[in-house]
């Protein structure tokens, strides 16, 4: 249920990049780039959650994120 709750984060946050690219097009003086750079950082960091998530709803297999040995 966890991973499906952020995989809906993630979501939102790649349509509210959609809208900063449209609003850069259509708006004359739209421009953020501390927001742009930090959102982009953000979506970044989901796409490894998303590899992982959507590799395991095709194996539908218990979502597991890869250990990190010491």
């Amino acid at each position: 249920m966890t991973a499906h709750y952020i995989a809906s984060l993630g979501g939102y946050r790649a349509l509210y990049l959609l809208n900063w690219i449209v609003r850069y097009f259509t708006e004359d003086t739209y421009s953020q780039w501390l927001i742009w750079t930090a959102g982009l950082v953000q979506n970044v960091v989901y796409g490894e959650f998303f590899y992982y998530y959507l590799k395991s709803m095709w194996y539908k297999k218990k979502m597991t994120l890869p250990q990190v040995s010491s």
